[in-house]
């Protein structure tokens, strides 16, 4: 790890404390051998700072992502996802790592995390359309390709990584009009497989780790009850997806409560045509049993049969940013509002008795 973190002393020497983010732009800053100039703020979130940058010497622009840690524990969590990232990258739909850095200044270890920047924010971009233009059924499905097509990698990898906080806002619209998932600092190679012989305390250990590491509307079941005995894998990410596919669709989160989720309880429009293709999709991904959801790369083969003739799954989603058509080539019926709230619930499914506990991969539990 030493090799990859370089010095960033000249930013570390000038800027002030850790949350004064208007003092870092404008300042230039040096990352191994490259020279960055702090074009703008962007976003916050917990002790992460994302800013635009251009490099100087090709007028270029890249987001660096500047993370905060005064303990171990958090330091060894921002070296694990910065090597995580530099180990992805290269996928056409997860962001490209480009360098790191670190210092430390005051009792604070500060981390600089160069990626390629991504001008496209999902979520504003559907905020701004929604919900009086919501989006094409093709451009659904190749948003939800392209991301399936990001967990899946994760998925394949040796040891598998499982990213545990999927959600619209980590996905992003690079400069070529394509999906990118971002963010990594939840992610995990440990993988639980609680049975009848756990003590509560195993139980209230793992249930506080995944919390941390999960969005409530996109939470698994298995992830809420331990006491069903169900594996904490990769099957929590499939259920994400299975939110995410009904929020692209409908505009909201398919559950509303803890309880809906424990049962898969949600509504779908009974009388929609233009998203009914995709709607056997998201029965598939949100079912109770981890088990029993759908292997992503035969989703994934299913995917590309639900798209128009002449469009490609794993090309750019037409209509998101300026520059592309604003709607997709092939004439399509406009997509219908969000369910409502007096339409009948669907019932959920019968729940599964605990299926039999899988072989965990050694040193697992």
């Amino acid at each position: 790890m030493a090799s990859l973190l370089n010095s960033a002393m000249r930013y570390f020497n000038t800027t002030g404390g850790a949350d004064r983010c208007d003092e870092f732009v404008n300042q230039c800053i040096e990352v191994g051998q490259q020279s960055f100039r702090i074009k703008r703020f962007i976003a916050k979130g917990g002790f992460a700072f994302v800013f635009e940058a251009t490099e100087t010497k090709t007028g270029r622009d890249y987001a660096i992502k500047r993370l905060l840690a005064n303990e171990k524990s958090k330091c060894k969590a921002i070296l694990q996802e910065i090597a995580l990232l530099k180990r992805l990258s290269g996928h056409p739909n997860i962001v490209d790592f480009v360098a790191a850095a670190t210092s430390e200044k005051e009792g604070m270890t500060e981390y600089l995390v160069v990626t390629e920047f991504c001008p496209g924010d999902l979520v504003k971009i559907l905020e701004a359309r929604w919900p009086m233009k919501p989006l094409f059924p093709d451009q659904v499905t190749l948003i939800f390709y392209q991301a399936c097509a990001a967990v899946e990698y994760l998925h394949t990898r040796s040891p598998p990584v499982v990213h545990r906080d999927l959600k619209l806002q980590n996905l992003l619209v690079s400069a070529q009009h394509t999906i990118k998932l971002c963010d990594f600092g939840s992610c995990t190679t440990k993988l639980h497989y609680p049975d009848t012989s756990w003590s509560a305390g195993q139980r209230a250990t793992v249930q506080d780790e995944v919390t941390e590491n999960t969005t409530p509307q996109y939470r698994a079941p298995e992830a809420l009850d331990l006491y069903q005995n169900l594996p904490l894998d990769a099957g929590m990410d499939k259920w994400a997806l299975g939110c995410l596919l009904y929020v692209l669709c409908y505009q909201q989160q398919p559950h509303g409560a803890r309880l809906a989720i424990l049962n898969a309880a949600y509504r779908m429009p009974q009388d929609d045509t233009t998203y009914a293709h995709l709607q056997p999709v998201i029965r598939d991904l949100l079912v109770v049993n981890p088990l029993q959801r759908p292997d992503l790369s035969q989703l994934l083969s299913h995917l590309e049969t639900l798209v128009s003739p002449g469009i490609d799954p794993k090309g750019p989603v037409q209509g998101l940013l300026p520059g592309n058509p604003a709607a997709p080539r092939v004439a399509q019926q406009p997509p219908p509002p969000p369910p409502q709230q007096q339409q009948q619930q669907q019932q959920p499914p019968a729940r599964p008795p605990p299926p039999p506990r899988p072989a965990a991969p050694p040193g697992q539990a």
